[in-house]
């Protein structure tokens, strides 16, 4: 069933309402940088080579096609597991740059809702990283989703389409709604990575 014009940019404007609540809530876990440690000369996310696994590689990428990449990474503090997510525009957006390195979310500064929001122009990298503890796949996902959206509309000026999360890295988990996110496989657009 085809959603009308009015019901995506609703849709839309209740994924980035959403996700702004859970990117403003307070989170005493916070920390400046993600654990990391050293094994066989690679350095992986985390805080023991026990914790490889998720550590180790993206949880979960791919794209949103009004022009964005993500990744969402487990992080261990302590004995406390989050996920923390990056995001970049993609490479078409700055024409002298080879690549764009995704960033992280960070926790916005009282005021400053955009200083937590990659390549919006107020990012301050300095700002604790974004932790989402005892969130389910839907909510980190509507997460990016709303982060993309932010960091979009900064550079544009224009609120970007209400579209779907492409992921890249399998298929999204069970439950997660198409609204939020699809499988490579099932997107018909136009890749808008470089």
């Amino acid at each position: 069933m085809a959603l009308s014009r009015n019901q995506k940019y609703g849709l839309g404007a209740a994924v980035a309402l959403t996700g702004a609540y859970f990117l403003a809530r307070k989170d005493d876990s916070v920390s400046r940088e993600p654990l990391t440690f050293e094994k066989g000369g690679k350095t992986y996310f985390g805080s023991s080579p026990s914790m490889i696994g998720l550590n180790a590689q993206p949880g979960t990428s791919g794209f949103h096609p009004s022009g964005a990449t993500f990744s969402t990474w487990a992080q261990v503090a302590g004995d406390q597991a989050a996920r923390v997510i990056k995001i970049a525009p993609t490479r078409s957006e700055f024409a002298e740059a080879s690549s764009v390195p995704q960033e992280w979310i960070r926790v916005p500064a009282q005021g400053r809702p955009y200083s937590g929001i990659p390549y919006s122009g107020d990012y301050d990298p300095s700002l604790p990283i974004l932790r989402l503890s005892d969130k389910t796949e839907t909510q980190v996902l509507s997460a990016v989703l709303s982060a993309i959206y932010a960091m979009r509309s900064a550079m544009t000026g224009t609120s970007p389409p209400a579209e779907p999360l492409v992921i890249t890295s399998g298929a999204p988990a069970p439950g997660v709604p198409p609204e939020i996110a699809i499988a490579e496989y099932e997107f018909e657009g136009e890749d808008p990575r470089p």
